[in-house]
């Protein structure tokens, strides 16, 4: 506690001292900056106010040479020559002014303008004005167009606002601001002074309002110089002023004599002007020594700057130095606590800690400890760990663990021990012998982990990676396995096992009317019955969804006895599970198809066995619902020629080899041409013509029937399209109620008819009896959204189903097909009666009525006396190509 209060104190001083020197540090850069910042803006204006007399000494230059040559009485071409040499000079000393310090975006300027700006904006805006006029100005100068006095006003505006801008410059009260200023104002009236008098003289006329001007200018330069005079007496500069001063009066007092001419007038030019050129040579010789004082006091304040950042600098290496030196030795100490902090926590950590003697006796337990055995500290110190043993462990176990203890110093592993309650538990246990520097052992530690938990995790997880978690039946993973141990036994043991795969019939019904709670429910009860039926020994497993296998074991010891056993026990599996179900309130009837492989009957794989009883599975449903069927050969060929039919299949459609074949319907009244039903024949390369018979169930196995849906669509539109007029009715073809359940499907049947841009009515969807009432519920909302559109509808082979009067009365169709079964037997009374009851129930719901199988004439003449509207059948035509029922449309079209 000590080292870390030790500690916190050496801090805090060293944070004071770092943020006492960095704040000193931080104040006087911040000084010395503001002061490098006020002498850089004091050199700008220096150098602004240089750039600026000069500009005010050419305009004055510029000003005298105009009024000169305004004041002639005729134009000097001298002068003027004169004047248009100066005009460049005085433009590029303007332009520099403009340029580099009214424009001009450096710091120091705009520290300047922000210091002058409200003051100086004015007259900024206005020598703007003027210097825009300039050249309209001279061109009226050279060509005499404009007075000498409006000459003289504007330059005299120009030099009055550059000499504002001058006065309101920052000077840090320096007296050589006051000078230059004072100096500038001299310099000012002097020039005009010699302007005025150079006009009298050149255009030798006396005008007393002039006189009067050039006395108020002579006195206001008087005053300026004596004021200077009295401030500056011992100046060099003020001296030879007012020596050039004083040679000046000479003339002045020539001018008031009236004695000077036109001839001097070029003599009092160049005498005025020697005066203002020594103006001018005084105030740039004081401006450049204020600027050589500003440049000192600059390197000066630079210099300070940077000797205060080096020392601040040493002053903090010398502190970190100071605080490194005493934070390794804190950190030592705070080092050597830490690690017995951490010992401390180490012995109460989540692992049960015990430190015994060289004798083997508990000198001291943990907390850990206490709370995994059930026993407390005094309980066990002074005592030998051994009453923890549980007795499952022999007398070798402990030898081997203290041989290696004393031989390696420690010992890990796996140890059931029991706690005080007498329940014995599993613990991972670490023992470490701890030596003194002569290698005798002083003390051991040990610690453990109880692993109870851990244990039945493992459980847990093995047991979901084995079983199905709805059913609690084993995996097919598990199957796999046991199947192969099972098969190694048969071999060994030269007896038969059976495999049977199961699957449910119709299970996916039960999901689609009852919901998956019910379903779920339905496996678990037919789970129970495969695991509790008495068959022997047998093994059940949940394959996938709605797929079971059972594994029966010793069946037999030849192939005869070895199916017949498993035939018997298979015919009671059957009958158990197609018991009724009672799931909640509903009693619900189930059957399954079940196929069988016996093995080992060859070298054959377990995917094998599991593949062949798929497979005779598959030739139990094509029997019929709750059947069996043993695996052999002829099923493993019909399988083989099935998926080679697929293939073909896929094959024969990408190359258009399955065609539309049509059937014609006939009105039985007129004998005319209704509209057909499109009948699709494969044309097989090697096996000729095919009817639907030889390769439907290849179609269906393959899911190609929406496909080919959708070819034959596309060719009946075609049809419709082009040959439309031809006939009234609609062409038909066939679909599943398994398409008729997809929305892709529909859109489809959407697509392919607008592709066309025929009358949907045209088009007329037939769907089986059985089919479409088994999927009532499924199919009605697409039937009736293709209804809507224009589709119609018939329900084909009707007759032979069990459709209720109230499907009759909400099916959206527009035909009933009479079965041909029905015309086979026409000749006798009781089929008569039937088909009587169809045709009234027709009229009824106002469908049409079609009878198919029409052979013998008789056939059509009951259909006539009998109210039935159209037929099919071989009397009139088989189905037949395009180019053959075009021919019959137009026979039939002409002879109506």
């Amino acid at each position: 506690m000590k080292i870390h209060v030790y500690k916190n104190q050496v801090l805090g001083l060293f944070i004071f001292l770092v943020l006492l020197i960095v704040g000193l540090i931080l104040y006087i850069i911040t000084i010395k900056n503001s002061e490098l910042d006020r002498i850089s803006t004091l050199l700008f204006a220096d150098r602004f106010t240089i750039a600026s007399t000069k500009l005010v000494h050419d305009l004055q230059l510029e000003r005298g040479l105009s009024v000169g040559y305004l004041s002639r009485a005729t134009p000097d071409s001298t002068v003027r020559a004169r004047l248009e040499k100066r005009f460049p000079r005085t433009d590029a000393t303007w332009d520099r002014v403009m340029t580099d310090f009214i424009d001009g975006t450096s710091r120091p300027r705009q520290q300047l303008k922000a210091q002058i700006g409200a003051r100086n904006t004015p007259h900024v805006l206005v020598l703007r004005k003027l210097h825009d006029q300039l050249p309209h100005m001279r061109n009226k100068i050279l060509q005499r167009t404009i007075s000498y006095q409006e000459a003289l006003g504007y330059y005299r505006r120009i030099n009055r606002e550059m000499l504002s801008i001058m006065y309101a410059l920052p000077t840090d009260d320096l007296e050589e601001g006051i000078v230059v200023y004072q100096l500038a104002q001299i310099k000012e009236y002097a020039g005009l002074e010699r302007a005025y008098v150079y006009h009298q003289l050149l255009a030798g006329t006396e005008s007393p309002s002039v006189d009067t001007r050039i006395d108020d200018v002579i006195d206001r330069q008087a005053a300026l110089t004596r004021k200077l005079l009295f401030n500056h007496e011992q100046s060099d500069d003020m001296r030879r002023i007012a020596a050039v001063t004083k040679s000046l009066t000479y003339y002045r007092q020539l001018y008031r004599q009236h004695l000077l001419r036109l001839a001097d007038a070029e003599t009092w030019f160049q005498t005025s002007t020697r005066r203002i050129e020594f103006l001018e040579t005084v105030i740039l010789r004081t401006l450049q020594q204020r600027h050589q004082h500003l440049a000192k006091a600059q390197q000066k304040a630079h210099n300070i700057l940077i000797g205060v950042m080096i020392l601040g600098g040493m002053v903090l290496v010398l502190l970190l130095t100071l605080l490194g030196v005493l934070s390794r030795l804190i950190r030592h100490q705070m080092h050597l606590m830490e690690k017995l902090r951490i010992g401390s926590y180490v012995f109460e950590s989540q692992e049960a800690m015990v430190i015994a003697n060289q004798d083997g006796n508990i000198m001291d337990v943990n907390r850990a400890f206490e709370t995994i055995t059930g026993y407390t500290k005094s309980e066990v110190i002074g005592r030998n760990p051994s009453l923890l043993k549980s007795h499952q462990h022999d007398a070798a176990f402990y030898h081997d663990m203290w041989t290696q203890i004393l031989s390696q110093g420690a010992w890990k592993g796996e140890i059931y021990n029991q706690r005080k309650n007498g329940e014995v538990y599993c613990e991972l246990l670490s023992i470490t012998a701890i030596k003194d520097p002569q290698g005798t052992v002083t003390h051991y530690v040990s610690n453990f982990t109880d692993l109870t938990e851990l244990k039945a995790a493992e459980e847990q997880a093995h047991y979901q990676a084995t079983h199905d978690m709805l059913t609690d039946l084993p995996n097919r993973r598990t199957m796999v396995q046991k199947l192969e141990i099972e098969r190694t036994r048969a071999i060994r043991h030269r007896a038969y096992d059976a495999f049977l795969f199961v699957d449910i019939d119709d299970f996916k019904r039960v999901n689609d009317h009852y919901g998956h709670t019910v379903g779920d429910k339905l496996l678990q009860a037919i789970s129970h019955r495969l695991t509790h039926t008495d068959t022997g020994r047998h093994f059940a497993a949940r394959i996938s969804g709605d797929e079971f296998c059972v594994l029966l074991v010793d069946v037999g010891t030849d192939a005869l006895e070895a199916t017949e056993a498993t035939r018997r026990i298979t015919q009671s599996l059957l009958s158990e599970i197609a018991m009724p179900y009672t799931i909640g309130v509903r009693d619900l009837r189930i059957g399954v198809s079940i196929g069988v492989r016996l093995f080992p009957e060859g070298e054959h794989t377990i995917e094998e066995i599991i593949s062949d009883a798929d497979t005779a599975m598959y030739e139990a449903k094509a029997k019929g619902k709750n059947q069996l069927a043993f695996f052999d050969r002829e099923i493993q060929q019909k399988i083989a020629d099935k998926m080679q039919m697929e293939k073909e299949l896929r094959l024969g459609i990408e190359r258009h080899e399955l065609l539309c074949f049509y059937q014609p319907k006939v009105e039985v009244a007129t004998g005319r041409i209704w509209g057909a039903e499109l009948l699709v024949r494969w044309h097989h390369p090697e096996r000729g013509l095919l009817y639907p018979g030889g390769f439907l169930d290849a179609l269906e196995s393959a899911a190609l029937m929406p496909e080919l849906s959708c070819l034959t669509l596309g060719q009946a539109c075609a049809f419709v399209r082009q040959y439309g007029e031809m006939f009234e009715g609609p062409l038909s073809l066939n679909i599943t109620v398994e398409e008729l359940q997809s929305d892709r499907f529909v859109d489809r049947v959407y697509a392919i008819i607008a592709e066309y841009g025929i009358d949907p009515q045209r088009i007329e969807l037939e769907i089986l009896e059985n089919d479409l009432i088994e999927d009532f519920d499924a199919v009605i909302a697409h039937m009736n959204a293709l209804k809507a559109f224009g589709v119609q509808f018939s329900i084909d082979d009707f007759g032979v189903g069990y459709s209720s009067i109230n499907y009759l009365h909400t099916l959206p169709v527009n035909t009933i097909k009479i079965d041909r079964a029905f015309a086979i037997s026409l000749d006798e009374h009781r089929t008569q009666e039937l088909v009587n009851v169809i045709v009234n129930l027709a009229k009824v719901f106002r469908y049409k009525v079609v009878l198919e199988g029409i052979e013998e004439p008789y056939q059509l003449e009951y259909a006539k006396t009998h109210g039935i509207d159209m037929y099919q059948g071989f009397l009139f035509s088989e189905a037949v190509d395009e180019t053959t029922f075009l021919n019959l449309l137009r026979e039939t079209h002409s002879c109506v």
